[in-house]
């Protein structure tokens, strides 16, 4: 899948592998019909005991009252459920935390021009149970468009610094993303977007395992001597992580 505006088709060409961390969440319980045990409302009512009732035999036509056993069945049962404790950032709130997050600002002009144009598609309520999926191809689109002015745009050096550090975004592929290199860029993009050791989170090494993942995939087939291709790879990777539900979610 692969959502591309402007300038940024020689820039993130295509994202094979989706790295969204599912946080799931669920609201159920059970509920049990009422049993009357074959009997109307009347007749599950106290009834009135006859001469032959208080020697043992029942009246005729009155049916036996249910034992004791079949009483304690007959109790509604108590309904357990789930609360569910996430909440869904809304439209507002996404935009805030994409911008704090890299770097930045929400009045960078490319920003604003995709803010406007998805504000509408992004979620508005933070119940995350509303949650669909055109929503989520929204925040994709509007992560894109943050990773690609943090990591293409010159302007940007000092913000693309101050996440990435000293990572070589002019080497080749083969350089930049060897064995150390996908392991560095993959524990620097989740440790600066996800955090680090939350109870909320997966355990870090397996996220990172995640991240190195998706850069595997994104480099089969690719001339790994291209220094072209190694900012669209990280911004791929940067998109992924950014529109990832560690990120929407609360």
């Amino acid at each position: 899948m692969s959502f591309l505006t402007g300038n940024q088709t020689n820039r993130l060409w295509v994202l094979p592998v989706s790295l969204l961390v599912a946080l799931a969440t669920a609201c159920g319980g059970e509920h049990t019909d009422r049993r009357s045990h074959g009997l109307d409302g009347a007749a599950i009512l106290p009834r009135k005991i006859s001469g032959a009732d208080a020697q043992g035999q029942p009246s005729p036509g009155t049916p036996d009252a249910p034992s004791d056993d079949q009483a304690s069945t007959d109790q509604t049962p108590t309904v357990q459920q789930t609360l569910v404790t996430a909440g869904l950032r809304n439209y507002d709130q996404v935009n805030a935390t994409m911008a704090t997050l890299t770097g930045i600002p929400r009045t960078n002009a490319a920003v604003v021009t995709s803010f406007n144009t998805l504000a509408t598609s992004l979620p508005t309520e933070t119940d995350v149970k509303a949650f669909i999926g055109s929503q989520q191809v929204s925040i994709y689109k509007l992560a894109v468009s943050y990773c690609d002015e943090l990591i293409n745009d010159t302007a940007n050096a000092a913000q693309r610094t101050a996440v990435f550090g000293s990572f070589n975004f002019s080497a080749p592929l083969s350089s930049a993303f060897n064995a150390a290199g996908q392991q560095a860029f993959a524990d620097i993009i989740i440790t600066k977007f996800w955090g680090k050791d939350l109870a909320s989170l997966p355990p870090h090494d397996a996220s990172v395992k995640q991240a190195t993942d998706l850069i595997a995939a994104l480099l089969q087939g690719k001339d790994m001597t291209s220094t072209k291709l190694t900012p669209a790879v990280a911004t791929a990777v940067c998109t992924a992580a950014l529109a990832s539900a560690p990120v929407t979610m609360f």
